[in-house]
C-alpha cells in the first residue's frame, strides 16, 4: 500500500465528501455547540468551529476525528448537529 504524504492526509482529514460525513468521522465536533458543518460548492464538507474566531487555541477547522477537546460543550437536542449550510465557493 502507498504510503501518504502529510499534506493528502490531512485533506483527508478534514474534508469529507457528503456521504461520509458521520458522528464517527468527526468526533467530538458531531456534538459540539461550537461546531458548523459547511459544504463546498464542490460539495466537500468541513466541520469549523465557532470558538477559532474569539480563541487562537481553537482551529478553524480541526482535523477529525477530534477525539478530545477543550472548548467542547454538547450541543442540546434541539439544535441541528450536522445540517449543511449553504456552499461556499
Amino acid at each position: 500500500m502507498e504510503k501518504l504524504s502529510d499534506n493528502v492526509r490531512h485533506r483527508i482529514g478534514t474534508a469529507m465528501t457528503e456521504r461520509n460525513l458521520s458522528s464517527e468521522a468527526a468526533g467530538l465536533c458531531s456534538h459540539c455547540r461550537h461546531s458548523q458543518v459547511i459544504e463546498s460548492s464542490k460539495g466537500s464538507v468541513f466541520w469549523l468551529c465557532e470558538l477559532s474566531k474569539t480563541d487562537l487555541r481553537f482551529p478553524k477547522y480541526p482535523r477529525l476525528p477530534v477525539l478530545s477537546c477543550a472548548g467542547y460543550e454538547r450541543r442540546s437536542d434541539d439544535q441541528q448537529s450536522s445540517k449543511p449550510s449553504e456552499p461556499i465557493n
